[in-house]
């Protein structure tokens, strides 16, 4: 018994021991972001802060907060940490950390932008003109597989990227550019697939290293929000006589096409985000997505009409959709009604599905038995070449069908008139849950009445470039976000709403480029702000929130 207890109590001891140790190497290590956001520190602050903090340069969140990020608690945004010390050739500027173009006068940018499936390269003048732009499509590449192949998409940006950038280059000063005539450059560092985003982010900070130009390392959705921004491309047939931003400016100012603070509707293959934006790097997130982003669900719209999906499904079904009648097949708008701002669309998408066995059945259709996805599950049907399987190995493809249009599935087709009406029937019903969550949204900030607000809304991302969802959306800021009145006193009502200004980016903007990665860089340069490139890393998780501003703090105050 008394060994047992002598056992117990050096135990204890020696766990007081380490105390004292534990706790110095705990105050060593830098705070996540998120720990101390509130005035009172939690119990769970704490953990998060000090104890599951894997990164020490304090440019990541911990993987506590990357775990817990949703779109409507996202508060893991990195603080950039200025570089511990070391000389410089370049003038450091408040935030600075890879020094500042030459003040008081233009400037230029190239931006670099790789965080999916396009390798895409533009130098950008501080006004905003496009004075040279490159990108190397991969449609061709993914259709086959019916979706975005990260690893084919990675070596298809590590063969194009120094091409394009010398092209873009090339097309912005001549034949004889190099990446000398630029005088910042800037890269897309997340969010993002993270094998796609490093090929982008090494090159432009290899560029700007070797060259000894200040970097900006930017996030692909603030990029898309603030192109919005952009005079000279949201106003090209504005005077060509607008002020440059350049960091002794006070930032782009008067110059800017949207002034802050908006209301932004991100919507794309992998976002569906609604967004206030008071400034550069001040962004709060008003509502996200539950489930899926709506091109995902235009994506598998398409794949179950047997659609070519080389151009993406949103393209695809839009176009199908203009000959259907989109009440022939009614489906269920998400949501309708109810409280809140976020969206969901798993469930439209599932009575879609529905609809659309529905009317097969109808037809008296029926599908035919699938083929295997991998070599691993067979090749009875000899659906994969060599060359195929071989490709497959190299680049770990798993669960992908080829011929991507409508999946490894051999089925007799439906009469084109009834997959026309069902996908009109689907848009219809995604734009419509589209018109409720932003028309609330709208809504909410007429009734704040908030001082300044523009009331401006932006749309942007590659969902943007519909045509329907343009038209919709502009009819509903006409009507100041309320629903269209079906009596005499709902249209008496509405005549006495103030409308709202739409804002929507050309179509060839609306999907991944590099102008909007160089604009955003502008943005950023013209509040005295850049990154040290010995330090960015890529972040594949960065959710956009209010805590966006503490990346930029030093150098806006």
């Amino acid at each position: 018994f008394m060994k047992q207890r002598f056992f117990t109590l050096e135990r204890a001891c020696v766990l007081l021991a380490l105390l004292p140790i534990c706790h110095a190497f705990f105050l060593a290590t830098p705070a996540c972001p998120r720990s101390f956001s509130s005035q009172t520190p939690t119990l769970d602050a704490y953990v998060c802060s000090r104890v599951l903090r894997p990164q020490r340069l304090g440019v990541m969140p911990c993987w506590s907060c990357a775990l817990q990020s949703t779109p409507r608690n996202d508060r893991t945004f990195p603080k950039a940490l200025p570089k511990p010390g070391g000389p410089s050739t370049l003038a450091l500027g408040s935030g600075a950390h890879s020094g500042l173009p030459t003040p008081g006068r233009p400037f230029t940018v190239l931006g670099i932008e790789t965080s999916c499936d396009d390798t895409a390269v533009a130098v950008v003048r501080s006004d905003g003109t496009v004075l040279g732009e490159a990108i190397a499509r991969q449609d061709a590449i993914h259709e086959r597989w019916g979706g975005v192949v990260p690893g084919l998409a990675r070596a298809a940006h590590e063969a194009a990227v120094e091409d394009m950038v010398q092209l873009a280059l090339e097309r912005a000063f001549g034949p004889s550019a190099t990446p000398d005539d630029v005088d910042v450059v800037a890269a897309t560092v997340g969010p993002g697939m993270e094998i796609c985003l490093r090929v982008g982010a090494a090159s432009g900070r290899r560029l700007a290293l070797q060259h000894g130009k200040p970097f900006v390392g930017v996030h692909h959705l603030e990029a898309h929000c603030l192109l919005a921004r952009a005079p000279a491309i949201m106003r090209p047939d504005a005077s060509p006589a607008l002020p440059a931003a350049t960091p002794d400016s006070g930032g782009v100012g008067t110059a800017a096409a949207v002034a802050f603070p908006f209301l932004a509707l991100v919507v794309s293959g992998g976002h569906c985000l609604l967004l206030r934006v008071r400034g550069v790097g001040a962004f709060e997130v008003v509502g996200g997505t539950l489930d899926d982003a709506l091109g995902e669900a235009y994506d598998k719209a398409a794949r179950q009409l047997g659609l070519p999906l080389g151009g993406g499904g949103g393209p695809a079904v839009e176009a199908l959709a203009r000959k259907g009648d989109g009440s022939k097949w009614p489906l269920p708008v998400p949501m309708l009604g109810k409280p809140g701002y976020d969206f969901s669309f798993s469930g439209l998408k599932n009575a879609f599905k529905l609809a659309h066995a529905a009317v097969r059945l109808e037809r008296g259709l029926s599908l035919a038995p699938s083929a295997p996805q991998s070599p691993s599950q067979g090749d009875a049907t000899g659906l994969f070449s060599e060359e195929d399987k071989k490709e497959m190995e190299e680049h770990h493809i798993r669960g992908y069908r080829l011929d991507g249009a409508a999946g490894a599935e051999r089925e007799v087709p439906l009469p084109e008139q009834d997959k026309a009406d069902l996908a009109a029937s689907f848009q219809n019903a995604a734009i419509a849950h589209l018109e409720d969550r932003v028309g609330r949204a709208m809504v909410a900030c007429d009734e704040e009445e908030e001082e300044g607000f523009g009331r401006t809304l932006v749309v942007v991302g590659g969902v943007a470039a519909n045509q329907e969802v343009g038209r919709r959306l502009r009819e509903l800021c006409a009507r100041g976000g309320r629903r269209l009145p079906k009596s005499a006193k709902d249209r008496e009502a509405l005549a006495n709403v103030r409308a709202w200004t739409l804002e929507v980016p050309c179509p060839a903007m609306c999907t991944d480029n590099g102008i909007m990665i160089a604009w955003t860089a502008v943005e950023r340069i013209a509040l005295g702000c850049s990154d040290d490139p010995n330090e960015v890393w890529v972040k594949p998780q960065w959710p956009i929130g209010e805590l966006l501003l503490e990346a930029n703090r030093s150098c806006i105050s």
